[in-house]
């Protein structure tokens, strides 16, 4: 009996530092309410800046595939400059200019918005140009032709049409935004907080068990708006194969 319960005490011991080990001294007890907080605001901001980097993609876009010449060109490959610099020295950048220009927009929402929006353009581009090889210029021609203003077509042709294209562009820029790091942490507002934010913050504390749900979201947040493009495109593929 005494062989039997020390060897249990022992047990319940070596669990007890196993415990111990997978959560660091300084780990703090989980609090849902600041997991729930975090994919909030993630969330709520990933889904603006998708918002208008898209908006600022199409015309670029458009532009690019329609107009000839050489601004043409220039245009739509200023997009590109953003995305070519690395984050930290776009961030550091905007932050000199910001600080020179307009002090009082330093660390606000609308700036973090901003540099998404500039850095991420060129990934809407590349969708929304591929859209517009199917929405030809001919079906706007065509649409001219029937009695439609410039405006009527695109709106009742090129845009139907680009719908996919402009879906996996915010798609593309909402899940870089969810994992975007050096933007965030240099042009964040303070007290604001994200999922890739939170999981740096902790495992640098090697406070990993603390980090596991933030990761979790980010993960589930990525897979979730990825089975809902999936879903979304297998009707548009049977349909071309029942075409005959």
């Amino acid at each position: 009996m005494g062989l039997s319960g020390g060897a249990g005490r022992g047990h319940a011991g070596g669990a007890a530092g196993h415990r111990a080990a997978l959560v660091a001294p300084g780990d703090k007890p989980l609090r849902l309410g600041r997991v729930a907080r975090s994919p909030a605001g993630a969330l709520g901001a990933a889904a603006l800046a998708a918002l208008t980097t898209t908006a600022l993609a199409f015309p670029l876009a458009y532009i690019g595939s329609r107009a000839q010449g050489r601004l043409a060109r220039i245009t739509e490959r200023a997009a590109y400059l953003g995305y070519a610099t690395p984050p930290l020295a776009f961030a550091l950048a905007l932050i000199f200019f910001t600080l020179r220009l307009a002090p009082p927009l330093y660390q606000t929402f609308p700036l973090l918005i901003a540099a998404y929006t500039l850095h991420f353009v060129a990934e809407a581009v590349g969708p929304i140009r591929t859209g517009l090889t199917r929405a030809t210029p001919r079906l706007e021609e065509a649409a001219r032709v029937l009695g439609q203003s410039g405006v009527g077509a695109l709106r009742r042709v090129t845009l139907p049409l680009l719908r996919p294209g402009l879906l996996v562009s915010a798609a593309f820029v909402f899940l870089s935004v969810l994992k975007e790091l050096p933007l965030t942490l240099l042009l964040a507002p303070t007290g604001f907080e994200t999922l890739a934010r939170n999981v740096w913050t902790y495992t640098e504390e090697a406070q990993y068990a603390a980090a596991a749900p933030y990761a979790l979201a980010l993960a589930v947040s990525g897979a979730g708006l990825t089975l809902l493009i999936l879903r979304r495109e297998r009707p548009r593929e049977r349909r071309r194969k029942d075409r005959p």
